[in-house]
């Protein structure tokens, strides 16, 4: 498979995390930064201030001992959600993570065709986060029922990403690169995801915003028509859901922990457009 801190601005990081590999038009515009203060129209939210059960549908762990909450480090409030996976646990795969499908319950919401969502989440990664050149997802929208996620986050080979199934066939696994930047570890990183549900090209799209865990975020990619959602045999949109937490290649050894926090849906962008501009970084590699 090929899925910020507070006060003080990181600078050095920040700017490495903003330096995206997605070439961008020589005549592009200045993009406006993202405050992530407030998230007007909000629909849902998972801050782990609560038992788990009550905030996800789901779990797939080898062992719930697995999931926890912490309360270091955290980014709001008292509490952070950490995952962990371990050499040779098998949940469907080497995995530990907290969904709201597979199975979904009463109540737990689910994205359908023609929705348009923004989707945000902190995610904190140890320095000792293992990070080799194999698939290493940490959060996914993924559809109901089994093949590969439309779109997921990544962390491998010290960089994050955001990749995209190349094609609607709910089993299909394979996907494409849509940004990838240095990834920061020992610090809180937003990134918000801003998605129109749809299995059609011409339809769906996704953009990409990151920052700073509690800080302001800026564009990384701009709006990319690409498969956002999965058909089944029949033809029709499959729902897809949230889940957080590693999801790896087996080859990749060592226990890995993550800590989120703050994942919240909406309809519309968290925060005011600030006022300040950003130029995208122009290069491609």
């Amino acid at each position: 498979m090929a899925l910020v801190l507070g006060m003080v601005v990181l600078a050095g990081a920040l700017g490495s995390l903003l330096r995206s590999t997605t070439s961008t038009p020589a005549d592009a515009q200045s993009q406006p930064a993202m405050s992530a203060q407030s998230t007007p129209k909000m629909e849902w939210s998972a801050r782990a201030e609560v038992p788990w059960r009550r905030e996800w549908a789901s779990s797939s762990c080898a062992s719930d001992t697995r999931i926890k909450r912490a309360r270091s480090p955290r980014l709001t409030g008292r509490w952070s959600y950490r995952l962990e996976v371990r050499d040779g646990d098998d949940s469907y795969g080497e995995r530990c993570e907290l969904g709201q499908g597979n199975p979904t319950r009463p109540d737990f919401p689910l994205f359908a065709e023609g929705q348009e969502r923004w989707i945000s989440l902190a995610v904190f990664l140890p320095r000792s986060y293992p990070m080799p050149d194999n698939w290493n997802i940490f959060a996914q929208l993924k559809g109901l029922g089994s093949g590969g996620p439309p779109l997921a986050l990544e962390a491998r080979r010290g960089r994050f990403a955001l990749a995209a199934s190349t094609d609607s066939v709910q089993e299909n696994v394979r996907t494409r690169r849509l940004w990838s930047g240095p990834a920061v570890r020992g610090r809180w990183t937003r990134f918000t995801l801003h998605v129109k549900f749809s299995p059609d090209p011409a339809v769906g799209f996704v953009e990409l915003f990151a920052g700073p865990g509690s800080g302001r975020q800026r564009q990384l990619l701009r709006k990319v028509s690409t498969y956002t959602m999965k058909r089944d045999s029949t033809g029709i949109a499959v729902p897809s859901h949230s889940r957080i937490g590693p999801y790896r290649d087996p080859q990749i050894s060592g226990t890995a922990r993550l800590y989120f926090d703050d994942y919240v849906v909406s309809r519309s962008a968290p925060g005011e457009m600030a006022m300040a501009t950003s130029k995208p970084d122009q290069s491609s590699h």
